[in-house]
């Protein structure tokens, strides 16, 4: 028995209650030093990927009742070096891969931008004989930086273009959006 299923009886109980297979641990055993977990305890040599698949194994073996000694602080120092990583790699900025989705909300007259499932603003409107008047641009002081504004915007414009309705721009946002990008101009009403 391996020193992780050893680790995850009860001391009269001789039935794993959890087990780690022989191709489990002989992935850790190319490292020499290892907590009583089987995790190394220099995690710079391992690749992401070896990262990966301990902290899956980690936190399915923490899920138990009584996790081995050791596990919970393997898991975080696998976490902390993933995290790490991470940051490195993109020097310490926050990932720009986010889904976005933009909608119209015509119940409650507001074209939608949404990040990650999050509502991140708003462009309250009201539309009629073939124009649509942009009233106010609401962003989420959570967001404020992250300057949604311009997507949102442009996301207004072309939704507006496609329904062939001219936009009048009346919030001080979409005016200033309409002066700065001035290929949108011949898409307002005259």
């Amino acid at each position: 028995m391996s020193v992780a299923a050893a680790a995850l009886t009860d001391a009269g109980d001789t039935t794993p209650r959890a087990s780690l297979s022989e191709e489990e641990t002989t992935d850790w055993a190319i490292f020499p030093e290892e907590s009583s977990t089987g995790v190394p305890l220099d995690l710079q040599r391992a690749t992401n990927r070896d990262l990966r698949r301990w902290s899956i194994r980690l936190f399915k073996v923490i899920d138990l009742d009584f996790p081995p000694y050791g596990a919970v602080a393997d898991y975080e120092r696998i976490s902390d070096e993933l995290k790490r990583r991470r940051d490195a790699a993109t020097g310490g900025r926050k990932s720009v891969n986010f889904r976005e989705k933009f909608c119209d909300n015509a119940r409650g007259h507001r074209f939608e931008l949404f990040r990650d499932g999050v509502l991140t603003g708003y462009v309250a409107y009201t539309m009629r004989a073939g124009i649509i008047r942009l009233h106010r641009t609401v962003v989420l002081d959570a967001f404020d930086r992250e300057q949604v504004e311009g997507t949102l915007m442009r996301n207004v414009v072309l939704a507006a273009h496609k329904r062939r309705l001219a936009a009048v721009p009346y919030c001080p946002i979409a005016q200033g959006f309409f002066r700065q990008n001035p290929q949108y101009r011949q898409l307002t009403h005259q």
